[in-house]
């Protein structure tokens, strides 16, 4: 057992060793980092390359913001070059994209967003690294909520522990128009760092690396921005046998995130499939017109979960208008009602009706249960316990006029009272039963149809 823990001691502890590189171009001398099989500029770059720019050097700075890092500009100065050039001296130069990835100097490059994340690996993963790979000193506190007057304030240290000399420092960087502003604004220093990586995003945005002065939030990670905006440059190096350690593992990395994309594909199809299955399962398709009604099965029986939309002869929409066949389906009078359903199905008995209220609770309460739970008059929705989804489409009296639309729902059945009139199945919107009545059969209903 205590070789099993001293085993696991050992593998998590990161090697690093410190030394120095002098860039041959402008002989600046930068403290370098080996973090396990990865050697890193200890410092920030600070080459004069074309269009680098020294924090607050030609625009002004953000020094403060009401409510928060990323809300309303409250505070804004410009700083002297004086000023400008200290913190190049403390942060290095901030570079675009494009500038940032031939700044290295020779032997050395910008890394990549996979190398990146090596390192944030190497140094404890999302929740550690960003506090151990800060310096311990140089970040300004957290204050939450950030400068606004009386309000409680809650701090934490913004320093780090720099555990493996990478010492990040909060440069800030040259973000964007800011309050309609024509020139480019500078925030963030002593808040926050942000170093680019090689890795382009889309043709006009690339990742990079952020680190917060929070340690108790979102620390660290990767993000994209704008290419044109100006972050700070950190430089790499790998070579010989660690080179192909960091391979081996960005080829097990791209492996491992290929086949969790194809296990997420197979997962969505398999869901798709299922849900495709399951649509099939509740709805069904008119052969006559092509035509698709969901159904729902209720106690013993099956039955379309929407009003018959077939075009009979003499049927009509409500108000004779095409929204309200699309919304409540036809109405039809009796006669053509009984022969109306599609293939396999047929307009329901009133024996076939009492078994739907039976497994709906009785006759008191089905109209409730199957009413839609949305869609009725004077607060009469239903609860649609079953997927009946019963709708108030109104009828059309013998005179043609039509009616009670939004309040009434009434289905012919295939009972007939006497020879001129039939049986109807009504729900209403201020009665939470189901109810029968008897109506000349040239009066104009909706109809359901039941499965045979």
């Amino acid at each position: 057992m205590k070789k099993a823990i001293t085993l696991l001691a050992l593998l998590s502890i990161v090697a690093f060793a410190q030394g120095t590189f002098t860039d041959p171009r402008d002989k600046k001398k930068y403290k370098t980092v080996k973090i396990g099989d990865q050697l890193w500029m200890a410092q920030n770059l600070n080459y004069d390359a074309k269009g680098s720019k020294c924090y607050g050097e030609g625009s002004k700075v953000v020094t403060a913001r009401a409510g928060g890092m990323y809300n309303e500009v409250s505070q804004k100065k410009a700083l002297t070059k004086a000023q400008a050039q200290a913190n190049c001296t403390k942060y290095g130069k901030l570079y675009d994209w494009s500038t940032a990835k031939e700044a290295c100097p020779a032997g050395w490059h910008l890394p990549d967003s996979v190398e990146w994340s090596f390192l944030l690996e190497s140094a404890g993963g999302p929740f550690e690294s960003g506090k151990k790979l800060k310096a311990k000193s140089g970040w300004n506190k957290w204050e939450e909520p950030f400068s606004v007057p009386g309000q409680k304030v809650v701090s934490r240290p913004g320093n780090g522990t720099d555990k493996y000399g990478f010492s990040a420092l909060p440069g800030g960087g040259m973000l964007g128009e800011e309050d309609g502003d024509d020139s480019n604004m500078f925030e963030g220093a002593g808040m926050v760092g942000y170093w680019w990586s090689s890795s382009e995003f889309k043709s006009n945005e690339a990742y990079y690396l952020y680190i917060f002065n929070d340690d108790g939030n979102q620390g660290e990670g990767l993000d994209k921005l704008d290419n044109g905006v100006l972050l700070s440059v950190r430089c790499f190096q790998i070579s010989g046998k660690d080179k192909e350690a960091a391979e081996a593992k960005r080829a097990k990395i791209k492996q491992d995130a290929e086949a969790a994309r194809a296990a997420q594909a197979k997962a969505e199809a398999e869901r798709a499939k299922a849900e495709a299955e399951r649509i099939a399962a509740m709805s069904f398709t008119d052969s006559r017109d092509k035509k698709a009604y969901r159904k729902t099965t209720v106690g013993k029986q099956t039955w379309m979960a929407e009003n018959l939309n077939f075009a009979a002869e003499g049927s009509k929409c409500y108000d004779n208008k095409d929204a309200n066949c699309a919304k409540y389906g036809k109405l039809y009078d009796w006669e053509t009602a009984k022969k109306s359903c599609p293939a396999g199905w047929h307009l329901p008995s009133k024996e076939e009706y009492g078994e739907l209220d039976k497994a709906a609770g009785g006759e008191k309460t089905a109209g409730k249960k199957l009413k839609a739970k949305s869609g009725w008059n004077k607060n009469g929705n239903g609860t649609d316990d079953y997927n009946f989804t019963a709708l108030p489409g109104g009828f059309s009296k013998p005179d043609g006029k039509f009616s009670s639309v939004g309040t009434y729902g009434g289905w012919w059945s295939a009972g007939e009272h006497n020879s001129t009139d039939g049986q109807n199945r009504r729900i209403v919107s201020d009665n939470d039963g189901a109810l029968w009545g008897n109506y000349n059969k040239s009066g104009l209903f909706s109809v359901r149809c039941v499965q045979n």
